[in-house]
Order: C-alpha cells, then sequence, then structure tokens
C-alpha cells in the first residue's frame, strides 16, 4: 500500500515538473541548488544523484561540491534490487 502511493506521488511530481515552463523550472534549479549551499559547509562528502530528463539539475551542484573539496557520491544501480553509493570523479 505504502508503495503504491509513494509511486503516485512521485509520477505526479513528474507531471508538476514537465508542466513548468523552461524559465519556471530554471529558477527552481536555481533555488534549490542555493538552499543546498547554505547547509554542506561541515560536510565532507555528500550524496546526490545525477540528474536526468526533467529533474532538478544536480550538475551545477556537484560542480560547486567537487570545487570546495567535497566528496560526492552517486547511485549506483547494481541489479533491480541493490543499489550502491559510488565516488563520483568526472563527468
Amino acid at each position: 500500500m505504502l508503495a503504491l502511493q509513494k509511486a503516485q506521488l512521485r509520477e505526479s511530481l513528474k507531471q508538476n515538473r514537465r508542466a513548468l515552463v523552461r524559465e519556471q523550472r530554471f529558477e527552481f534549479d536555481r533555488t534549490i541548488y542555493r538552499r543546498l549551499a547554505a547547509h554542506v559547509g561541515q560536510a565532507g562528502t555528500v550524496f546526490c544523484y545525477l540528474s536526468a530528463g526533467d529533474e532538478v539539475n544536480t550538475r551545477p551542484i556537484i560542480d560547486r561540491l567537487r570545487q570546495l573539496g567535497k566528496t560526492v557520491v552517486v547511485p549506483r544501480i547494481v541489479n533491480r534490487e541493490k543499489m550502491i553509493a559510488v565516488r563520483f570523479t568526472d563527468w
């Protein structure tokens, strides 16, 4: 039941993001970037996903984290049941 609700919520959020015009999406991405940047000061390692399609663009976030000397780890799907975190080294 919870898995179904989670899937429905994700789909709804994806539809909402796809409905945004490009300028709105860009502004939301910038707002998210600024909010995250304010909270990573002491962190040595940050977990982040690699964005695709209409997702929040994480490239500027990852680039900035690397400029700051942070270790960035990203998810790697091993199989349908397992995901691991691996160090991000380059685009």
